[in-house]
């Protein structure tokens, strides 16, 4: 069975950019289901002159590993 991800996404998820966190953000979130470990936060910097967001990272709590081969078997 074909894999249901382009070339493009299946390039971000074996090389993942901007993944960590950033210490003292400007905002961040955070969402998932620690029941079952999916956890997913968003960090992010702004500009406070230009409203401009200048760094921003994700991290994630759960085994991206396993999705890739999933995904892509």
């Amino acid at each position: 069975m074909p894999s249901p991800y382009n070339d493009i996404v299946l390039e971000h998820f074996k090389n993942p950019r901007n993944t960590g966190s950033i210490e003292n953000p400007d905002g961040k979130a955070t969402e998932g289901s620690p029941a079952c470990g999916d956890m997913v936060s968003l960090y992010l910097n702004v500009d406070p002159e230009t409203k401009i967001i200048t760094d921003i990272k994700i991290e994630s709590l759960w085994d991206v590993d396993k999705a890739i081969v999933e995904f892509t078997d």
